[in-house]
């Protein structure tokens, strides 16, 4: 789509500004859809989004009814220059809802500076990375959990992408662990090992010796935790077991599911 001559797509006035809907005929031949929301001033994709029938048009909408959000004010800008927003289909007749968050997460880490408050489904599992990480993520050895007792913790989230920013020392990724965990603590607590992952390697691996609830003085240093989450006092694991799996890959059966960031093993 051609941004050369922006003045084409400029509206009479705000108030005067509207997006046509789509009929059920046009709703049923899309199907599940993949779209873009783009600024016509500079020709920037400032969202991505999936949907059935008319979501395309909901966040105008918020817009309009005054919702408050990154977004929202970006489309409320547009609007009081005088413009409508594009309006872009960017994949359609998509199987189910599953397919359509596979490329819309795709295209939420193609496109920079988005106003999506979430990233796309799976990013943390299968989103974007390089070759060597993709090299070092799959021809690892996998890690043998078959007779062990253990809690997978992943922290692929507050990873940093660039490895010469990774956390080396058991301390440091302790500190990134340890605290706020929405989890069974039953469970929990009948771990041998807490392994704790990163985009699919063991990073560290530590024992528990206590389990306390997130808000306990202890953690008062530590960002606050949702309610009902639970955080660790524990220990670097024993030699053996440190050396028998850091920097071995997560067999695939016992990574974390999508959007899911603990796994219990054999408890």
């Amino acid at each position: 789509m051609s941004f050369d001559d922006p003045e084409q797509l400029r509206a009479k006035s705000p108030e005067e500004i509207t997006y046509d809907q789509f009929s059920p005929r046009v709703a049923e031949k899309l199907g599940y859809y993949v779209y873009r929301l783009i600024d016509p001033r500079d020709g920037s994709t400032f969202y991505v989004g999936r949907g059935v029938d008319n979501r395309i048009f909901d966040h105008m909408d918020e817009a309009f009814e005054g919702r408050r959000s990154e977004k929202t004010d970006r489309i409320s800008a547009i609007h009081r220059a005088g413009y409508k927003v594009v309006t872009v289909i960017h994949r359609h007749a998509l199987r189910d809802q599953e397919e359509a968050a596979v490329v819309e997460a795709a295209l939420i880490e193609a496109f920079p500076n988005l106003t999506n408050q979430v990233s796309g489904e799976g990013t943390r599992l299968y989103g974007c990375r390089d070759t060597d990480k993709v090299i070092g993520e799959y021809d690892l050895p996998p890690a043998n959990f078959a007779y062990e007792k253990c809690l997978i913790l992943s922290i692929s989230s507050h990873w940093p992408k660039i490895a010469d920013d990774a956390p080396t020392s058991w301390s440091d990724i302790y500190a990134r662990a340890r605290h706020g965990w929405a989890l069974d603590v039953g469970r929990a607590a009948k771990a041998d090992w807490i392994v704790v992952e990163a985009r699919g390697i063991i990073r560290a691996i530590f024992t528990a010796e206590r389990w306390l609830s997130a808000d306990d003085p202890t953690f008062a240093a530590f960002p606050r935790a949702q309610a009902g989450a639970y955080s660790f006092i524990g220990q670097p694991a024993s030699f053996v077991a440190w050396e028998s799996w850091q920097n071995r890959r997560v067999p695939n059966r016992y990574r974390p599911h999508w959007g899911s960031v603990v796994r219990y093993v054999n408890i």
